[in-house]
């Protein structure tokens, strides 16, 4: 995602954008922790009842958040996933640029994570989460490993 918006935006522009959406954010956090503090109220619904028309915020809110959650986890899918194909294009042709991540690419890509992770998240015990995590990780630890050698192999030959 980071990339992609410093490639539409510029580099100032995206660091800017970065700084002023971190800032925006922290600032918002404290806000309504400020208000917890001042109302008295342990969690957030309470904080949402205690305002006029908080049963409408509240629902408003939930909504909210999952819309969040859903477009952030497609974007952070999609990203992840599209620089994986590009991986995998460049070590299986060697070239770069020559392939494109298309509507039916992303789409096999969707329905594998989705129908790898969904049906642990319908379980009474996200526990079994787990090993989705550590499935991630090592595929990350395994893709970085990769490229770090691949770098080092062309470096040595003097690429």
């Amino acid at each position: 995602m980071l990339p992609a918006l410093f490639a539409k935006t510029g580099v100032f522009v995206g660091a800017a954008l970065l700084i002023f959406f971190g800032l925006l954010s922290g600032l918002v956090m404290k806000l309504v922790l400020d208000a917890a503090d001042e109302q008295q109220v342990e969690d957030m619904e309470a904080l949402v009842r205690s305002v006029p028309g908080g049963r409408l915020l509240s629902r408003i809110s939930a909504t909210a958040i999952v819309i969040a959650l859903v477009t952030g986890n497609a974007a952070h899918l999609f990203m992840c996933s599209g620089m994986l194909f590009d991986w995998l294009s460049w070590f299986i042709t060697d070239t770069i640029g020559h392939f494109e991540f298309n509507a039916v690419h992303k789409l096999a890509v969707l329905c594998l994570f989705v129908g790898v992770a969904l049906p642990y998240t319908f379980l009474e015990e996200l526990s079994a989460l787990r090993h989705i995590g550590s499935a991630v990780c090592i595929v990350c630890i395994i893709s970085c490993t990769a490229c770090v050698v691949s770098s080092v192999i062309l470096i040595d030959q003097g690429h």
